[in-house]
């Protein structure tokens, strides 16, 4: 790391060199608008038509394990959600 570096040089380094090995979530909250949500409870995003949410995203809290799991019941529970909108 050199002290000269300009913001480009120090943009391109973090990019390079930091990285997650967990499971990012909770970036997409659920909750009225009105209370700064992103989503309805039936996972679809504010403002649009025919779009969803249905990942880890959506989570209040990281879970204690791996996101796998969690992730499917969200989807499978999703699927039920699309087919009854579908339906009515």
């Amino acid at each position: 790391v050199d002290e000269e570096m300009s913001d480009e040089d120090w943009e391109r380094y973090i990019r390079g060199k930091s990285y997650t090995s967990f499971h990012p979530c909770g970036t997409v909250k659920m909750a009225p608008e009105s209370q700064g949500g992103c989503v309805n409870h039936r996972l679809q995003v504010y403002g649009t038509k025919n779009l969803r949410v249905v990942d880890a995203s959506i989570f209040p809290n990281v879970p204690n394990g791996n996101t796998n799991a969690p992730v499917a019941m969200v989807a499978w529970r999703a699927s039920r959600i699309i087919k009854e909108d579908y339906l009515k």
